[in-house]
Parts: C-alpha cells; sequence; structure tokens
C-alpha cells in the first residue's frame, strides 16, 4: 500500500477492518493515523478519534495493567464510553450519510469514505451484525466475538458463540 496517500488504495479500509477483527489494534491505528492528514478536516477529525481508541485499546493479556479480570472489564467498559462519546460528539446528531457533508458540496461525495469509518466504529464497539458480515470465515467471527463482543468470553462459553453465529449465518 505504497501511495503518497495510502487511503486512496482500494484495500485501504478492507485492510483496516481485517486488522480490527483480528486483534491487530496498532497496525490498524497506524493506517488510520495516516488519515489524520486528509485535507478534508472532518476526515482528519474523525481518524484521530479513531486512531487514539484503537490505540489504547485495552487487552486481557495486559495483566500488569490490569491484574484483575474485573479491572480488564471496568477499563473495557470506560474504553467503550468514552469512544461512543466521542464519536457522538463528533457526529453532533447528523445523520447517516450526512457525517463528512459540507456546505455547498454535492451530496454523496463522501459516502464512500462514511462507509469505510462506520464500518471500522461498528467493529470497534463489537456489534455482533458487523462482525459476522466482515468477517472471512467462522474462525475469524469466533476470534472477533472475544476480542471486540464479549471481552469476558470464556472457553465453556464458545458452544453458545458457536450456535448464535452459525444461526446468524443461516
Amino acid at each position: 500500500m505504497q501511495t503518497n496517500q495510502p487511503w486512496d488504495h482500494p484495500s485501504f479500509w478492507p485492510y483496516i477492518a481485517r486488522c480490527i477483527l483480528r486483534g491487530f489494534h496498532l497496525p490498524a491505528s497506524s493506517f488510520m493515523r495516516t488519515l489524520t492528514d486528509h485535507p478534508h478536516q472532518p476526515i482528519s477529525k474523525l481518524a484521530a478519534i479513531l486512531h487514539h481508541h484503537l490505540s489504547t485499546y485495552p487487552r486481557s493479556h495486559q495483566t500488569t495493567q490490569y491484574p484483575l479480570e474485573s479491572q480488564f472489564i471496568q477499563a473495557h467498559r470506560s474504553w467503550l464510553s468514552r469512544l461512543r462519546a466521542e464519536v457522538s460528539a463528533f457526529l453532533g446528531g447528523r445523520e447517516k450519510g450526512s457525517w463528512l457533508e459540507e456546505e455547498g458540496v454535492k451530496k454523496g461525495k463522501w459516502q464512500r469514505w462514511e462507509d469505510g469509518f462506520r464500518v471500522v466504529i461498528d467493529l470497534m464497539e463489537g456489534k455482533a451484525d458487523a462482525i459476522l458480515e466482515q468477517a472471512a470465515d467462522w474462525r475469524e467471527a469466533v476470534g472477533a466475538w472475544g476480542v471486540l463482543v464479549d471481552v469476558q468470553l470464556k472457553r465453556d462459553d464458545l458452544p453458545y458463540v458457536f450456535l448464535w453465529i452459525g444461526f446468524c449465518h443461516d
């Protein structure tokens, strides 16, 4: 993806989505950071918000930061609340389809961008439908489920997750 503007590459948004699904939040954050240089101010601003949250995503394996499971769960809830609050404040009540619009510019010009951002935000928020839609197969869906949807997932919960994913994919 070596171009002057990486966001012009057709694999830009799918790559970020794939990284998030697979738990590679720092590479996704790096690519999101490239958008902070975008000339359209709303894109660079939203990218900065998402870059920050991707780079600070709490992970259960960070045992020095979260020695107790309850500390990790609370950190994830706080992270998710901050993400939602910042995205909501950025959107300022704008409806879907007008997130990045500006005065005097043809409507729909930024739709592709909004679609890319929407996928990233939905994945970061752990929306089950987005995960099932973006996952390449059931393995990726199950892995993403434990990282994004149910961060408290235990081995004993897997049969229920398999059933749910199988039910939704049929």
